[in-house]
């Protein structure tokens, strides 16, 4: 399979084919795993080891992950969301046809703005599917500092705002829109009391209350499933007045 499509973005692999590979090849786990990145055609391929608990670690490259069985979903999550696809998927919304029949009988939806800010591409494509699955369209921006932009140029009525991204984060990107003006130089819109929905895998009560303290309006763990991000829209200010 490695031989036939080289361009994986990462592997995950259980422990137990490893230590088949290890004794086909009469070397130990680092080389059987050097031995699959070679097959691939990429040395720095991601791995995500699955490993039993009661099992001794073995001495592993910085490129494998290694989780514990049974894999809990938060730590495959967190795992996943370290592998950087070889090539970045488009931004674009993907195609409409799965939600036609949806939105067809719910015509209002497609009228909510909705702008994403998530810097991890994979992030972006789940909540793209999941928005699409329940009649959503939405525009994408991985960083803050273009959500800023794209405020100036469009009005939205909500955003799905990622606390970890870099150069501007979730909570900064907050606190810069709270201050903006009623009304941009280039943009007749006021863009300052747009509802914002924090994105982020902390669910401590502290966490919360800072998304909060810097003006963000709700809160969603990660990851994301499409009943919660259904009751979040169902919660914004604008869906009344659509």
């Amino acid at each position: 399979m490695l031989q036939q499509a080289p361009a994986f973005d990462g592997l995950i692999l259980d422990e137990a084919i490893l230590t088949a590979q290890t004794a086909l090849l009469s070397t130990d786990f680092a080389n059987a795993i050097n031995h699959l990145r070679q097959t691939a055609d990429n040395e720095l391929l991601p791995i995500i080891l699955m490993s039993a608990l009661k099992s001794t670690p073995p001495e592993l490259s910085g490129d494998t992950i290694i989780l514990w069985k049974p894999v809990k979903q938060i730590a495959l999550y967190q795992a996943l969301r370290s592998i950087r696809p070889i090539t970045p998927l488009p931004l674009a919304s993907p195609s409409p046809h799965a939600a036609e029949v949806f939105m067809a009988a719910n015509p209002l939806r497609d009228r909510l703005k909705i702008l994403i800010a998530e810097d991890n591409h994979i992030n972006q494509r789940v909540v793209l599917r999941l928005l699409e699955l329940l009649g959503y369209r939405a525009d994408v921006v991985d960083s803050g500092k273009a959500a800023l932009a794209d405020l100036q140029k469009q009005r939205y009525d909500v955003i799905l705002m990622d606390m970890w991204m870099p150069e501007l984060d979730g909570i900064e990107t907050t606190r810069q829109i709270r201050q903006l003006p009623d009304c941009s130089v280039k943009s007749p819109f006021t863009q300052r009391d747009v509802w914002i929905v924090a994105m982020t895998t902390n669910a401590m009560a502290r966490d919360r209350q800072r998304c909060y303290a810097a003006g963000m309006d709700d809160y969603l763990t990660k990851p994301i499933n499409r009943e919660t991000l259904n009751r979040a829209l169902q919660r914004c200010p604008a869906m009344q007045s659509l």
